[in-house]
């Protein structure tokens, strides 16, 4: 017994001893570098695959994989900016903005910007301004929204070239809740303002794209307003948006379809009860 015990240690030693040595402690740098893969979004029907990766330079770039043919595309890179957000518009088309840098204390150098591009990189078309003269320069479309037009969501089972914007209409110290819901054609660029009661800060589309309840916010009230078929607003309820149970506190139960609720898509997103 003791020999075999002698021979266990002797092993278990010669292991430790001989184990390989530590690998070297990761540089510092390793820490702060851009994973190589930030985002993935499945289009409406399945077949492709919208990725955030970066290039080699660590500028965050939208590929789109093939699905069916496992071939990938590179539908939008920037040498100056990083692709941020990105959503489907339809099971070709797709929208997103840039990632805004400080440059300094407080500073921005440009805003996000909305751009739209097919998913094999043509029809690319910038949609609001970034600010950034290098994207002027290149593509020469000046016609575009003004810079504080952002990017809401897409439009009900995303089978149109439209999305959803949204425009702060008047904004300072003192006066905030005039925002404007728009509509926004992704190839042609034309705008369509979207009837909606006064103050609106929160809106819930129907899945086939039609605007059918907004959360409202005047000094410290909010209310819920639900919009029937024949385009009639009416109030639901209202609380105090500081105090109480907040949201749902004064509302009945329901459910509500995600925008965009096309195949394979669906979640709810919220209770109230119609």
């Amino acid at each position: 017994m003791r020999a075999l015990i002698v021979l266990v240690l002797t092993i278990a030693c010669s292991g430790v001893l001989g184990a390989d040595a530590p690998a070297q402690r990761p540089r510092a740098e390793q820490f702060f570098r851009k994973p190589a893969l930030s985002g993935a979004a499945l289009s409406p029907n399945g077949r492709l695959l919208a990725l955030r990766i970066a290039s080699k330079d660590g500028k965050a770039r939208l590929a789109v994989l093939d699905l069916q043919t496992m071939q990938s595309t590179i539908a939008a890179s920037f040498s100056s900016a990083d692709v941020d957000r990105f959503i489907w518009v339809n099971d070709k088309r797709l929208v997103f903005n840039l990632d805004t840098e400080l440059v300094g204390p407080g500073l921005v150098e440009a805003g996000p910007g909305l751009f739209a591009v097919n998913h094999d990189g043509s029809g690319f078309r910038e949609l609001v301004e970034s600010a950034r003269a290098f994207i002027k320069d290149q593509y020469g479309d000046s016609n575009v929204l003004p810079w504080n037009t952002f990017l809401h969501g897409a439009v009900g089972r995303c089978d149109s070239d439209e999305v959803f914007v949204i425009t702060p209409d008047e904004f300072s110290e003192k006066t905030f809740g005039y925002i404007k819901l728009r509509r926004l054609n992704t190839v042609t660029g034309r705008i369509v303002d979207v009837d909606a009661p006064l103050h609106s800060t929160s809106w819930i589309m129907d899945p086939a794209g039609e605007l059918r309840v907004t959360v409202t916010g005047k000094d410290d009230t909010s209310a819920v307003h639900y919009r029937d078929a024949a385009g009639n607003w009416s109030k639901l309820g209202e609380f105090n948006r500081f105090v109480g149970g907040g949201r749902g506190a004064a509302l009945p139960r329901c459910r509500w379809q995600a925008v965009c609720a096309g195949p394979r898509r669906r979640r709810q997103v919220g209770p109230v009860h119609l």
